[in-house]
């Protein structure tokens, strides 16, 4: 065995014990107590890719759904990408105030899986110099995903925090992580996506724009923008007939009867 997977074993090992350090934390808890799901290997329900723990409401059968089990629970979801050094910690403090979660140890396993997830916040870590936190919120932002998202910087990095905050994001909390602080950012964020929900055009807009794929979400961004379908065809590097395919697949999935009934959509969304 060399020294690297032994490296990457006792990280992996590292993890798992914070996991289960906060996974025993549970049976202190007053009934009716959350449950914990590792979820492992691939299922078709979120495109091959899963999270890696799943922290779920008291009481719901293992086969809800994800949306089911929120509407059940009536707690916000979050979806949590930090780094191994503070998973155990965030775990906790989620579990502690009843919040349903997902740990995700992959950024584009969440992307991937989320247009068929139940709405929620994100909270991601963008501590680490390889700009892995980075990296994850813009591909977040690339997709269309119209979540709020919450970041963790380091204490007294403005640089960092400046850049998040005009990459769109909510809230910055710096680490060491306040328990309190995080639990009224994922409130707020959650109230805030609560309140655009109350209206139902735009309800309606955030689900339909999480069921577009990737392409789409361009072909999209091309309407929105007045260009027309050569152009748009033109910048894609695709030809106009395949835009029109994508433009009629958006359509269906809007439940539209006219590309303006789109438009009014994505506007009020404020997509593009």
């Amino acid at each position: 065995m060399t020294g690297t997977t032994n490296v990457l074993d006792e990280k992996r090992r590292t993890a798992a014990r914070g996991a289960g350090r906060a996974v025993m934390n549970f049976d202190r808890m007053t009934p009716p107590r959350p449950r914990v799901r590792g979820v492992v290997g691939r299922t078709p329900a979120n495109d091959g890719h899963a999270p890696a723990i799943e922290i779920l409401p008291p009481g719901n059968a293992m086969g809800a759904s994800d949306a089911q089990l929120a509407i059940d629970a009536g707690q916000p979801n979050v979806d949590v990408i930090v780094g191994a050094d503070m998973r155990s910690m965030v775990m906790t403090i989620l579990v502690e105030a009843g919040f349903l979660a997902r740990f995700w140890q992959q950024g584009v396993a969440f992307v991937r899986a989320a247009p068929k997830l139940a709405p929620g916040c994100v909270l991601i870590d963008v501590r680490k110099p390889d700009r892995f936190g980075m990296d994850v919120q813009e591909a977040i932002q690339a997709s269309g995903l119209a979540w709020p998202i919450i970041a963790i910087t380091s204490q007294g990095d403005v640089p960092t925090t400046v850049a998040v905050l005009k990459a769109g994001a909510e809230t910055v909390i710096e680490a060491p992580v306040d328990s309190e602080a995080l639990r009224s950012a994922i409130r707020d964020a959650a109230r805030r996506l609560s309140e655009t929900d109350a209206n139902d055009e735009v309800r309606h807009a955030y689900r339909c724009l999480s069921l577009l794929t990737r392409r789409e979400t361009e072909v999209l961004r091309g309407l929105v923008a007045g260009l027309p379908n050569k152009t748009i065809a033109y910048d894609l590097g695709i030809s106009p007939r395949t835009v029109e395919v994508y433009r009629a697949n958006i359509m269906h999935k809007f439940e539209a009867r006219s590309l303006s009934d789109v438009l009014r959509y994505a506007f009020a969304a404020k997509f593009g």
